[in-house]
């Protein structure tokens, strides 16, 4: 999942535990312009949802982007499952 202008993560994080609970292997890059809030993010993260991987990049939007790795093809199934 990529989350830009992520901020703290206490809203996203209620997204991402619902898709842990539903056994979903979640890669989660946020973004945002602040190394700071990002450390803040991971930090919260990691602690709350210890099995989520986490790839913080700051920086802002044009160089954060070129940062990613190549996406999917193929989107994954939506969370419900339908």
């Amino acid at each position: 999942m990529l989350e830009l202008g992520a901020g703290d993560g206490t809203k996203t994080a209620h997204l991402l535990e619902a898709g842990l609970r539903a056994g979903r292997q979640i890669d989660y890059t946020p973004l945002d312009i602040s190394e700071d809030i990002l450390r803040i993010n991971t930090e919260y993260l990691q602690k709350k949802l210890p099995q989520l991987h986490i790839r913080a990049i700051a920086g802002d939007y044009f160089q954060t982007l070129r940062q990613l790795p190549p996406t999917r093809k193929t989107p994954p199934p939506p969370l419900s499952g339908q």
